[in-house]
């Protein structure tokens, strides 16, 4: 069965340096420029709903540019959305899994046509720059992909390994139910897209909750999905509150399975609720992925160079608003100065603006509520340890949008607090260490485990780090952020999330039970099935 199934491949990056693809992503920007403003509905059973209260999405980049205007969801809405999804899942966990594959195909082929139109919309309504948001877009394409693919190879039913001769045992997947999936804003098109179709391709009708600071991404995913000709009930988009709606859901009886991407304490708080009210026939099953506190390690006899474009990737990738961004850099001390000399120089290089100009690195932080956050870590940090970076903004971008530039300390304690909790934003903390041993028991000191990475020539260290340095994605020699469907799963464990790991072979097996059937065939005759069945 396997080679009817063709290669998974990641898709292509844009490739910015020719000058018809930047005239197709200027031109996508002036065609979503003319629809910003638009009002949205929820869609329930494929049909859209308005509400007196509503969502406004602004863009972050520039404060008087309304996105969109999105229908709010409430807890009456909710039930509406439940009963919608449990009728349709009536018939959808009966869909051929090959046939529900398909949707999925349909889905990224879509996506590839609407490809520079998603963009824009990511660099207006998530503030990413033009290769944040070609590579946002490229993952969800992949993601539809590859869980289409993964449905293929476990669709079929298949004889456990060990067998005898007077009985068969076949294993089958069966869908689990209703799905609850509570997106994110910082991948809004990649996480969510994901999110959304491993429940889908595993049979399972799904509700989402889009973030409240990117609903328009969410609601163009879902029309993708319909577009694409997915049954109507099989994916509804029900934004709203996090503590009215998404709760309410989390607390039904009639949700099978939650799929978050988010912060550690709505981790935290959302498996104590799925917990206390379980489903009406037994246990949710919590899929979670809750973030970082993720360190580069850069060793005595690293190559500089390298570690220099790495740390800054990883750093201010998207102004440091990635679950896997670094925020800390642990550095043997026969090095540290020269190195925290030529990272200086290099932050201090890139451009800060307004995303939608090509040349700008970093653009806004998505939110006041975050800007304020970064700002109030900035100033613990100056309780902490010692502010060797600060870099202003200019003050007509602070007035337009949440601009901060880039914030770097060292000096540091391991267990300060800059140095133990999550930021999620362009704040690096640097840590000097006397030797290698030393770098990993302090990479190892948060109550996080997400990505990590290590710059060094040494292959014992290299083999150490590999072997103790305890996180779900480990990178030797290159930047920590930027994993692949298919090539680097993501995905981590102590208080950064519950797993499977996104993008890999086991993710789809969250979605789904595995039903063992098991028949004596040491019978005498068969029954004849009733239409072989001599007519009176």
């Amino acid at each position: 069965m396997t080679t009817e199934i063709s290669p998974f491949k990641n898709e292509s990056p844009t490739a910015w340096s020719r000058e018809e693809t930047r005239h197709k992503m200027q031109s996508a920007l002036e065609k979503v420029r003319q629809e910003l403003g638009k009002s949205y509905p929820l869609l329930v059973n494929g049909k859209p709903l308005w509400t007196k209260e509503t969502i406004v999405s602004i863009n972050p980049a520039n404060l008087n540019e309304v996105v969109g205007v999105v229908a709010k969801g409430s807890q009456e809405l909710a039930d509406q959305a439940i009963e919608a999804a449990k009728k349709a899942w009536e018939s959808w966990q009966k869909v051929p899994y090959r046939q529900r594959a398909e949707y999925l195909f349909k889905a990224a082929e879509l996506m590839r046509t609407q490809r520079f139109e998603l963009l824009a919309w990511l660099v207006f309504e998530a503030g990413k720059n033009w290769r944040e948001a070609d590579v946002d877009v490229a993952e969800a394409i992949d993601f539809l992909e590859y869980y289409g693919r993964q449905m293929l190879l476990l669709g079929e039913p298949h004889l456990t390994e060990a067998q005898i001769p007077a009985e068969t045992n076949i294993s089958y997947y069966i869908p689990r139910g209703i799905g609850l999936v509570l997106g994110i804003w910082n991948f809004p098109c990649a996480i969510n897209t994901g999110m959304n179709a491993a429940s889908i391709v595993a049979g399972n009708a799904v509700i989402f909750k889009p973030a409240s600071l990117t609903p328009v991404i969410g609601y163009k995913i879902v029309e993708i999905f319909q577009e694409a000709g997915l049954p109507d009930g099989v994916l509804n988009y029900l934004p709203g509150a996090g503590e009215e709606v998404g709760e309410y859901l989390v607390k039904h009886a009639d949700i099978s399975v939650i799929v978050l991407t988010g912060s550690k304490d709505a981790g935290l708080r959302i498996d104590k609720l799925a917990g206390e009210y379980p489903h009406r026939h037994g246990i949710k099953r919590r899929v979670l992925e809750t973030g970082g506190k993720n360190a580069l390690i850069v060793d005595s006899d690293a190559d500089l160079d390298e570690a220099i474009k790495g740390t800054v990737a990883s750093w201010l990738g998207y102004q440091g608003q990635k679950c896997s961004a670094c925020s800390r850099v642990i550095i043997l001390e026969d090095v540290h100065d020269y190195f925290i000399e030529r990272l200086i120089e290099a932050a201090k290089s890139l451009q800060i603006g307004d995303p939608q100009d090509p040349g700008s690195f970093m653009g806004p932080l998505i939110s006041q509520e975050a800007l304020k956050k970064v700002q109030s870590y900035v100033e613990i940090g100056k309780g902490e340890g010692k502010l060797l970076l600060e870099r202003d903004v200019p003050e007509e971008l602070k007035e337009r949008g949440y601009y901060i530039g880039p914030v770097l300390f060292t000096d540091v304690s391991p267990q300060a607090r800059i140095a133990q909790e999550e930021i999620f934003g362009p704040v690096l903390t640097v840590i000097k260490v006397k030797n290698f041993a030393e770098a990993i028991e302090v990479a190892n000191s948060t109550g996080y485990a997400l990505t990590g990475g290590a710059f060094s020539r040494s292959l014992e260290h290299i083999r150490k780090a590999g072997e103790e340095f305890d996180v779900g994605n480990l990178y030797i020699n290159r930047g920590i952020t930027g994993s692949m469907v298919g090539r680097q799963h993501f995905g981590g464990h102590r208080g950064s999330g519950t797993g499977p790991k996104a993008g890999g072979p086991d993710y789809l097996k969250a979605f789904i039970n595995e039903k063992i059937v098991t028949e004596n065939i040491m019978r005498r005759g068969f029954a004849p099935l009733e239409e072989d069945k001599p007519k009176s």
